[in-house]
C-alpha cells in the first residue's frame, strides 16, 4: 500500500511538550498518493499495514484522490522506541505524530483507531487549526469514563483491570507471560479464541510488543482531560463503533457522540474491535462519504449495513481456550442478542408456526394472536430498541429483513408487526439524530415488551376525532380504523382535534374508555386483525401529548414517519410478493414447457424486480436522507411504483399458476388477495400524484408558492 518514509529529527527540535528527542530519532511515517491529505493513526502495538486493508478498499472504489500518511507511533514500525524514563503521556504522541505530519503542508482528514483514536482525539483538541474532519474508531480513550456517572465507573473498572492485566504481563519478563497477556488482550477486544486462531508467528510478534502496548495504556490513564472539554470540538467528526466490540469503547463513543456538536456516529452492528481488518469495505465507504463532504449529511441515520465483501470479513471463530474478556453491560445485552440470535434468524425459528396457522387465520378471519405471543417471547418487539435501554439493537435494514421474511409466513402478522415497528423506529429516529427524550419510552418497549399501535395510515394530515380540553388535560372521542394487532396492543399512537389543532398522544389501551370492535371482515390480510378501537371520552394527561400541529397540513411529524415508516410497511408487501412469485412459479412448473407459461413467468419476474429495486432505493434513502418534503415526494412516488408493480405481480401470478391458482387450497390466492392492501396506504394514488406535482412544479407540500 504504502512506500517507506522515515522523518530524521533534529535534536533541537522541541515539542510543546518541553523535551528533547534525541539526536537522529526516527519517526516511521508511510506517505502515498497524490491529492487531499489523509492521515491514519494505527491501535495500539501495530504499525502502517494496518491500513493495508483500507488501502486495497480504496484502490479499487475510492471516489477521491487521496495523499495518505501513516505515522507509527512508539516503539512501531520504523519510529524509535519511547526515549526518555519518565513515562510517555499522550501529549507526547500527539506531539510525535505533529512532526510526523508537517509533511503534510495543509489540514488533513485525520483517522484514528482504538489508542490511535485517543491519540486523533487529542490532536484535534490541541491542534484544530490542523484538523479537517475527524473520525475515531472506537477510541480507546479510557480517561473519559472518569467522573461521567455510575455506569462509566462501572466500565472504568473494567478497562482498569485491562490495564493492570496488560502491565503485570509486561513487567513479568518472560516469554509465556507475554503470551497469556496477548492472549487475553486479543480475546478481550475480538471475542473468545481469537487469539488461538493466529499462526505461532504472528502469536510471538504479538507478545514481543507487550511493553510497547502497556506503555500505551499508561498514557491513556495518565491523561487529565475529561469528557465535558470535548464540547467546543469544532470539528467535522465521525464515531465508528462495533456491534460485538466491549463495553468501554461503545460507551466512550455514545458518550463522544453526545457532547461533540455535530458528531455522527455510525454502528456496524457485525463488527467487533478490528474495524480496519476485518471490515474495510465499509470503513472505506464511510471515509469516502465523510471526507466529500465534510461531514455534513454523509452517514446513514440508522446503524451502517452495506454488502459485506467476502474475503474481507473472517469466519466466526469457536472459542478453544479458557480465556474469556471481561463484559461490560452493554457487551452483555449485545451477547445475549447474539446468543439468541439476530432477529431475523430469531423470526426464522418461529416462521414455521406461524406458516401452519397462516390458513386458519384467514379462513376464519381471526387475528395472529399466538404469533404475537411467540412473538413477545422472543423479544422481537425490542429489536430496534438501542441496547443500551435493553433492546436488540437491529439496524434499520436489519428490522426491513425481519418483516421481509415474517411476511414469507403469515402477512397479516408480518403487517400489524410492521405499524408496531414504524413508530418505534420513528422514536429511535428521533432519539439518536434529535436527542429527543424518549428514553422512557424505548425503555418500555423493552422492558414490558410493550406493543405500540398506530392510527396514522387512518387519520394521517386531517386528523379524526374530537379532544376537549379538561383540567390537566383532554378528553378524547374518537373512533379509529385499521389499527393492526389491536388485540395485542398496550400504547395506541394516535391523534384527535382540538379547534385547528392536531394533538398526537399515546394512550393505554388498558384506560377507561378505550374499547376494541372486531370489525375487520376483509378480503385479505386478515391476520392482522386491524379493528377498529373506540375511545369515549378517554382522558389524555397534556404531559402525554407529543406533537401539535396544524390540521390538513405537513409538518415536520409527518415528513419523518413518510421516511421511516413506509419501507418497514412495504418490506412488508415485499415478502408478499415473492412468496407469491414462488407459490405461483410451482404451480406453473407443470406446464413449464408451454410457451404462453414462460412468458407469463417472465412477466411476473420483470414485475418483482421492478417492485424490489423501488423498495431497495426506499429503505437506502430512510436509512440515508433528512425528513422534508423532497424526501416525502420521493418516497411516496417510489412507494406508489412499487404498489403498481406489485399489482402487476399479483396478476401475472394468477395468469401463470392458470385454474389452480383460483382454488383455496392454494397459497396463491390467499396471498394474491393480501397483497391487494398495498393500495390503500397512505399517500394513495391521487393525492401521491398531487404531492409529486406540485414539488415540481416549485410548489410546497401543501401547493403554496415555496
Amino acid at each position: 500500500m504504502m512506500k517507506t518514509g522515515t522523518e530524521q529529527l533534529e535534536a533541537s527540535r522541541e515539542s510543546q511538550n518541553n523535551y528533547v528527542l534525541p539526536a537522529g530519532f526516527s519517526i516511521g511515517c508511510a506517505d502515498a498518493g497524490r491529492g487531499r491529505t489523509v492521515a491514519l493513526l494505527h491501535c495500539s502495538g501495530a504499525n502502517r499495514s494496518h491500513w493495508d486493508k483500507l488501502g486495497k478498499a480504496w484502490s479499487v472504489g475510492a471516489k477521491l484522490q487521496r495523499r495518505v500518511l501513516c505515522p507509527e507511533l512508539f516503539g512501531c514500525g520504523q519510529t524509535g522506541a519511547w526515549p526518555h524514563r519518565r513515562p510517555a503521556s499522550l501529549r507526547d504522541y500527539v506531539d510525535l505524530v505533529a512532526l510526523a505530519l508537517t509533511r503534510a503542508g495543509e489540514p488533513v482528514d485525520l483517522v484514528g483507531h482504538s489508542f490511535g483514536g485517543a491519540v486523533a482525539l487529542r490532536f484535534a483538541a490541541l491542534m484544530p487549526e490542523r484538523v479537517r474532519t475527524l473520525t475515531l474508531i472506537e477510541p480507546s480513550a479510557f480517561f473519559l469514563l472518569r467522573d461521567d456517572g455510575p455506569e462509566a465507573d462501572r466500565l472504568f473498572a473494567e478497562a482498569a483491570k485491562l490495564a493492570q492485566i496488560v502491565r503485570r504481563g509486561a513487567m513479568a519478563d518472560t516469554e509465556q507471560a507475554r503470551h497469556d497477556t496477548m492472549a487475553f488482550f486479543m480475546d478481550y477486544w475480538n471475542g473468545a479464541g481469537r487469539w488461538a486462531a493466529l499462526p505461532p508467528p504472528m502469536q510471538t510478534a504479538m507478545a514481543e510488543m507487550t511493553g510497547t502496548i502497556a506503555r500505551d495504556i499508561h498514557a491513556v490513564f495518565a491523561e487529565p482531560t475529561r469528557l465535558h472539554e470535548y464540547a467546543e470540538l469544532a470539528i467535522p467528526t465521525l464515531l465508528i463503533s462495533g456491534g460485538r466490540s466491549p463495553g468501554p469503547v461503545n460507551h466512550i463513543v455514545r458518550r463522544l457522540e453526545a457532547v461533540i456538536p455535530g458528531a455522527i456516529r455510525v454502528c456496524l452492528d457485525d463488527a467487533a474491535h478490528m474495524i480496519p481488518l476485518t471490515h474495510a469495505g465499509e470503513l472505506a465507504a464511510l471515509l469516502d462519504a465523510m471526507h466529500a463532504a465534510n461531514g455534513k449529511r454523509v452517514v446513514p441515520n440508522w446503524n451502517f449495513r452495506s454488502a459485506l465483501n467476502a474475503h474481507m470479513v473472517p469466519p466466526p471463530i469457536k472459542s478453544s481456550g479458557e480465556v474469556r474478556p471481561m463484559n461490560a453491560p452493554l457487551t452483555e445485552q449485545r451477547m445475549t442478542a447474539a446468543a439468541g440470535g439476530s432477529p431475523l434468524e430469531r423470526m426464522r425459528a418461529l416462521a414455521p408456526g406461524f406458516a401452519r396457522r397462516a390458513a386458519d387465520y384467514d379462513a376464519h378471519d381471526t387475528f395472529a394472536a399466538e404469533n404475537f405471543a411467540e412473538i413477545k417471547a422472543a423479544g422481537l418487539l425490542a429489536a430496534g430498541v438501542p441496547a443500551e435501554f435493553g433492546g436488540a439493537d437491529a439496524s434499520y435494514r436489519d428490522l426491513c429483513e425481519m418483516l421481509r421474511e415474517t411476511a414469507h409466513h403469515c402477512s397479516g402478522t408480518a403487517l400489524a408487526l410492521a405499524m408496531h415497528t414504524h413508530p418505534l423506529m420513528a422514536n429511535v429516529w428521533r432519539w439518536r439524530r434529535e436527542k429527543a427524550p424518549v428514553e422512557g419510552l424505548l425503555k418500555r418497549v423493552a422492558g414490558e415488551k410493550l406493543m405500540l399501535l398506530s392510527t396514522g395510515g387512518n387519520d394521517w394530515l386531517a386528523g379524526s376525532g374530537k379532544a376537549e380540553a379538561v383540567d390537566g388535560g383532554y378528553r378524547i372521542s374518537a373512533r379509529k380504523r385499521f389499527v393492526s394487532g389491536a388485540e395485542a396492543g398496550d400504547l395506541l399512537m394516535t391523534m384527535a382535534i382540538h379547534g385547528d389543532t392536531v394533538l398526537h398522544a399515546g394512550v393505554p389501551m388498558k384506560s377507561e374508555g378505550v374499547r376494541i370492535e372486531k370489525t375487520w371482515r376483509t378480503l385479505g390480510m386478515r391476520a392482522s386483525g386491524s379493528q377498529d378501537v373506540v375511545l369515549d371520552k378517554v382522558f389524555v394527561p397534556e404531559a402525554a401529548v407529543a406533537v401539535k400541529r396544524p390540521a390538513g397540513l405537513w409538518h415536520p411529524f409527518f415528513h419523518l414517519v413518510s421516511m421511516v415508516a413506509f419501507p418497514l410497511i412495504y418490506s412488508v408487501y415485499r415478502g408478499v410478493g415473492e412468496r407469491l412469485r414462488d407459490e405461483a412459479v410451482a404451480l406453473a412448473a407443470k406446464r413449464r414447457s408451454d410457451g404462453d407459461t414462460q412468458l407469463l413467468v417472465g412477466q411476473m419476474e420483470a414485475a418483482l424486480a421492478a417492485a424490489v429495486a423501488a423498495h431497495e432505493k426506499m429503505v437506502d434513502i430512510a436509512d440515508h436522507a433528512t425528513p422534508g418534503a423532497e424526501t416525502s415526494a420521493r418516497v411516496m412516488t417510489l412507494k406508489r411504483a412499487m404498489t403498481d408493480s406489485l399489482l402487476a405481480l399479483g396478476n401475472a401470478a394468477l395468469d401463470a399458476a392458470g385454474g389452480s391458482a383460483f382454488y383455496r387450497v392454494n397459497s396463491v390466492e390467499r396471498l394474491f388477495r393480501d397483497l391487494q392492501a398495498a393500495r390503500y396506504h397512505p399517500l394513495t394514488a391521487l393525492p401521491q400524484q398531487r404531492l409529486a406535482g406540485r414539488l415540481a412544479l416549485g410548489l410546497d407540500a401543501d401547493g403554496r408558492a415555496a
